[in-house]
């Protein structure tokens, strides 16, 4: 009934949400619908490749017309399983005029509700957010609750997060490849560990969230700061343009 509850959603051409259901581009306002998370989760998708252990798919969203998010594009997903894991990559071609975008992606995990789940994050920093969920601008050391760093430490399943972070470093502050890691996901197997990992160079943030009455984490890496529609000439906030006939 709800497929986007579970799985692992794409997130374009906005991650999270966009402040005012609205952005204006090239001197005009659009309305953004649906305004959280982008187009590709409630798309259909069509199989073009299919192999032992990759398959990848397609799909096109094309312009609605009126008031509405006016780009046209081609998104092209291939997910590969092998004796590393499970690799998806993204792939859009611009088919019309160049459009701002952010992408992301938002992995559900399962978690064993009996015991708490091991959860470690090289992120350093976390966004302050208002009443809408909407960053501010501010960002904080991370404490207490925000405090994920390696090796990590347990995270309580009625715990409530929907918290972005960023400035991923190791513990001398170095650069760091991003490896977010579970442990203790399943009954009866204490050595059982999924990690989810990606370049903080491509995704320099990451959402925490822990969706309400339901068994599972979510950690969402993004290319920019959640609404960083609304800031184009902040460099910090990561959106970036895709030109007419350009691929990403």
């Amino acid at each position: 009934a709800a497929p986007t509850r579970y799985g692992c959603p794409f997130l374009f051409p906005y991650a999270n949400r966009i402040a005012g259901e609205t952005m204006v581009w090239e001197g005009r306002t659009y309305r953004v619908d649906p305004p959280r998370h982008g187009l590709l989760r409630h798309s259909a998708w069509r199989t073009v490749v299919a192999a032992e252990s990759s398959i990848t798919c397609e799909t096109e969203v094309t312009p609605r017309g009126g008031d509405t998010f006016p780009f046209h594009f081609r998104a092209r997903a291939t997910y590969t399983l092998d004796g590393k894991g499970l690799t998806i990559l993204l792939h859009v071609e611009n088919l019309g005029r160049s459009f701002p975008y952010s992408c992301g992606f938002h992995p559900y995990l399962a978690v064993n509700e009996d015991r708490p789940v091991t959860l470690a994050l090289p992120f350093r920093k976390y966004a302050e957010l208002n009443a809408d969920v909407i960053p501010t601008g501010v960002f904080h050391d991370v404490v207490g609750r925000y405090d994920f760093l390696p090796p990590g430490r347990p995270l309580i399943c009625d715990q409530v997060y929907d918290d972005l972070f960023t400035d991923a470093r190791d513990l001398q502050g170095g650069e760091v490849s991003c490896r977010v890691r579970w442990q203790n996901l399943l009954p009866r197997n204490d050595h059982f560990e999924t990690t989810v990992e990606f370049s903080p160079y491509e995704f320099p943030y990451l959402c925490l969230y822990t969706p309400p009455n339901r068994k599972t984490v979510c950690i969402e890496p993004y290319t920019a700061l959640t609404d960083a529609v609304h800031h184009l000439d902040d460099a910090t906030g990561g959106i970036r343009i895709l030109k007419e006939g350009d691929e990403a």
